[in-house]
């Protein structure tokens, strides 16, 4: 996890922790995708592929839609 542009990457390929086509619903899947963050031609400009990890409880919420 990376606080400072909230990635979650994995070690084996440095993809990132996805929602998948930028959902909204409660039941979106999460994927592992090739990274995006920041970028204005991504869709949702890699927002899907921001966290939060919630210190209190270890949960992880996404930040462009706190689900």
């Amino acid at each position: 996890y990376n606080p400072q542009d909230g990635s979650i990457r994995s070690k084996l390929n440095g993809q990132c922790l996805s929602i998948d086509s930028c959902s909204t619903s409660e039941a979106a899947n999460i994927v592992v995708s090739e990274c995006q963050i920041n970028d204005p031609s991504a869709q949702c400009q890699g927002k899907n592929q921001q966290w939060t990890i919630n210190t209190s409880d270890q949960s992880v919420v996404s930040r462009m839609n706190g689900k």
